[in-house]
């Protein structure tokens, strides 16, 4: 009995050897079995891909918008100074009043013209009040302006700038311009373009000759 009891002593301790020997097996390796473990596989190598080719917007026409439609390019009078013109309007009046007062009657009736004026020159100039402009009736008689005094009239009465006076260049000037002319008639205005040379061929005191072949003809009737 004891040489059986010494026999399973003898495979206990072999066991507990065999135990000690697998635990210090697992501590050996412990330092491999956790290492960190890298999901997804190994890391994807970039690949640059080049940004896509910018694509240019469609071209717009856009009209060109010209500042000076509806303007006129006359030439003034004597001076031969080149100014733009835009007409604004005009009225028939029967008569008009001065600063001072005094009262003024047309022959015919009074055409009161307006316009927008700038002077193109290189220094001041003014508008004469004498090849510059006519009032025509169709391809009848042509008129030049009125006298000073009713001219002078309707710059007060308008206060609005008028023949005879300073332009300085590039600004613009709100000016009248006084025709008179038969009461019966749709009158249209002419000027001389500028680049065409003078109109006026002879000035004989109030009388004036002109080339009407140099003159062109303010679109609308006043």
């Amino acid at each position: 009995m004891k040489r059986i009891g010494w026999i399973i002593a003898a495979l206990i301790a072999l066991v507990g050897c065999s135990i000690a020997s697998a635990d210090e097996s697992a501590t050996f390796l412990s330092p491999v079995a956790y290492l960190p473990v890298v999901q997804g596989g190994p890391t994807a190598v970039p690949t640059l891909v080049p940004p896509p080719t910018p694509i240019p917007p469609t071209p717009t026409w856009v009209p060109t918008v010209d500042p000076w439609a509806g303007w006129i390019e006359f030439l003034t009078g004597y001076q031969e100074t080149r100014m733009k013109g835009r007409g604004t309007g005009s009225v028939r009046r029967t008569s008009l009043t001065d600063y001072w007062g005094d009262t003024h009657y047309p022959l015919g009736v009074y055409i009161v013209f307006f316009m927008d004026v700038v002077n193109f020159d290189v220094g001041s100039a003014y508008v004469s009040g004498y090849g510059t402009f006519w009032m025509r009736d169709g391809t009848g008689p042509h008129y030049d302006m009125a006298d000073l005094d009713p001219q002078m009239a309707a710059e007060y009465e308008y206060d609005r700038m008028g023949t005879y006076e300073d332009l300085q260049p590039r600004f613009l000037y709100n000016m009248v311009f006084v025709f008179d002319v038969p009461a019966s008639g749709s009158y249209s205005l002419w000027y001389v373009p500028w680049g065409s040379g003078s109109a006026v061929l002879v000035q004989e005191d109030s009388a004036t000759i002109v080339d009407e072949s140099a003159l062109q003809q303010f679109q609308g009737n006043w």
